[in-house]
């Protein structure tokens, strides 16, 4: 009687360590992806940051609030720019109003390294294009009204982050608290009442808690500016 090949059982243990070796390299290749694409966000986040401030320092107000903005940079074609009212507050969240804060950063020469996605032009006059994910506005966050740089998706206020994300970036950016701070983390567009954070329940810190029961985009993320 011929007799039937096979694999030995430690041919089969062989096997098995390979495939958890491969599995696990896989995972762990996943894991450092993930792990460089949030730092590249902090990244981004500092730079966009940093050239705020920098134009505050060089024009002495925010960008889009610049009242001498139209003395020294263009009035007309995609980079064209308006007189800021210097009231201190980035501008109303028109379309229009908005684009005038990125094109003086532009003008001012400090989005040079940021490397951001853009959002295609929506605008009938001008091609200059608004970034995909950030926004700068005045808002009132939890009670706490002043200029913020928000992202998010969509015009940056659909939400671009699962609960256990913001979290992430708060504790990264900020004190691990979604509400209080320089850093705020809410609800993104549609998402309800309670999306990012389910319900009003307090951890044993006293810091609001994150729903981590979601599993897909929540939150938008909020930086306070003043």
């Amino acid at each position: 009687m011929q007799k039937r090949a096979g694999f030995t059982l430690i041919e089969i243990s062989i096997v098995l360590v390979i495939i958890g070796l491969i599995v696990g390299g896989i995972l762990s290749g996943q894991t450092l992806i993930a792990s460089a694409q949030k730092n590249r966000q902090i990244a981004e986040f500092r730079y966009l940051l940093t050239s705020i401030r920098m134009f505050q320092d060089k024009y002495g107000t925010l960008p889009g609030d610049y009242d001498q903005a139209e003395a020294i940079w263009p009035t007309t074609g995609d980079h064209a720019v308006e007189n800021g009212n210097a009231d201190g507050i980035f501008p109303t969240p028109s379309v229009e109003d908005r684009r005038n804060a990125w094109t003086m950063l532009y003008n001012a020469g400090y989005l040079d390294q940021f490397d951001y996605p853009w959002r295609a032009s929506f605008l009938t006059s001008k091609t200059f294009r608004l970034p995909a994910s950030y926004a700068l506005y005045y808002l009132n966050i939890y009670n706490h009204p002043g200029n913020y740089i928000q992202w998010g998706t969509e015009d940056a206020v659909d939400p671009i982050l699962t609960p256990e994300e913001g979290i992430w970036f708060d504790n990264k950016l900020d004190n691990g608290d979604m509400r209080t701070g320089k850093v705020f983390v809410s609800n993104g567009r549609g998402v309800g009442s309670w999306g990012c954070v389910s319900k009003p329940v307090w951890d044993a810190t006293g810091k609001i808690a994150p729903d981590m029961t979601k599993t897909t985009p929540q939150c938008t993320l909020h930086f306070f500016l003043d």
